[in-house]
């Protein structure tokens, strides 16, 4: 570090790191397309320097007006923490590794929030303002209110049209998923649908799922709303109450179908209905949403692909910061299907 009080500037830098004035600018503005050993040489004189850009001339070069936001290159991605803790999480991981990566490479530096309504939203970066946009990944009005109009945001796996935010939304396409996953249903003969529902992915596992049903010519016989969420306390005993539920209604053949929220809740009735004698697939076919990085062999299953919606994401967001007035919209991005080993053969 300089031992003087003379500030430095970005010719300093660009003299220490051997580089030229441009190259060592375009890289300290997050441009791309330089080595790792040339990006590391000016990175480690900006450093050493203690260089501090200049906001005023950026924005002066820029051709910004000087009361606006300077950029930091520095977005945000917002979650919701549902549990007490995110230790152990291999979905959070591996979507903030995605994320990470892929701002990254667009010259970006990606941070992360994990928002917990108990608490509210709290959060120095975007209240200074250090934040140039904003991934969204909770539903709460609390939080779209405090950043729409503010901070270019966009919505990442939250089931809100753009019409009711004003802000534009990149989805799985779950609709088309359950109009592929319900025909190849349709195509073996299985019909008398079962469906469990719960609170906290009902508004995103359900889309397009009545619809699916209605398109496909599929009829639910009955359905169980769990209104309570399913903790660590409750999991067992109420899905217990809904197995057997379903037990009987297979026995009557009322249900040949069982449509499960997610992986936990189709792994643990799977292994209740088995205790009772169900079948699978004879007797009862299980269709859940697979919202794991993992494929799964056993259950018919939509699954998410992470790593095309993280990468539609920040190309949206990046988009919408080149033009703030852009029309919202929804992005969606295709789901596969898998048929596991929960489909009997196709009817003749």
């Amino acid at each position: 570090m300089q031992a003087n009080n003379k500030q430095t500037t970005i010719k300093d830098v660009a003299v220490s790191a051997g580089m030229s004035v441009s190259t060592a600018s375009a890289i300290l503005n997050g441009r791309t397309g330089f080595s790792a050993a040339t990006c590391k040489k000016v990175w480690d004189a900006a450093h050493e320097l203690d260089y501090r850009p200049n906001a005023r001339a950026r924005m002066l070069r820029r051709g910004e007006p000087l009361n606006a936001h300077p950029q930091t290159h520095i977005l945000m991605h917002i979650s919701h923490q549902g549990g007490q803790s995110l230790c152990n999480d291999p979905l959070e991981a591996h979507r903030a590794l995605l994320l990470d990566e892929g701002a990254q490479a667009q010259g970006y530096f990606l941070t992360h929030y994990w928002y917990h309504q108990i608490q509210g939203f709290q959060c120095p970066l975007i209240l200074d303002r250090l934040v140039d946009g904003v991934l969204l990944g909770c539903p709460h009005a609390e939080i779209i209110e405090t950043l729409r109009d503010k901070i270019p945001t966009v919505l990442m796996d939250v089931n809100l049209p753009p019409e009711q935010t004003g802000l534009s939304v990149v989805n799985m396409d779950l609709p088309s998923g359950w109009r592929s996953l319900l025909s190849r249903v349709a195509a073996c003969g299985r019909h008398g649908i079962f469906v469990v529902r719960t609170p906290d992915y009902t508004r995103m596992f359900e889309r397009g799922l009545d619809e699916a049903m209605e398109a496909t010519g599929q009829r639910p016989q009955t359905a169980h709303d769990i209104y309570i969420p399913l903790t660590q306390a409750t999991h067992y005993p109420r899905l217990w109450e809904v197995a057997e539920r379903i037990a009987n209604a297979v026995r009557k053949r009322l249900v040949s179908v069982l449509i499960a929220p997610n992986l936990s809740a189709a792994t643990t009735l799977h292994d209740m209905l088995a205790n009772l004698d169900v079948r699978f697939p004879e007797e009862l076919s299980m269709l859940t949403v697979n919202y794991q990085t993992s494929p799964n062999s056993l259950f018919a299953c939509i699954n998410y692909d992470w790593t095309v919606l993280a990468r539609t994401a920040l190309s949206t967001l990046l988009a919408r910061l080149d033009n703030r007035h852009a029309p919202v919209r929804e992005h969606l991005v295709a789901a596969s299907v898998t048929c596991g080993m929960m489909l009997p053969a196709k009817k003749a």
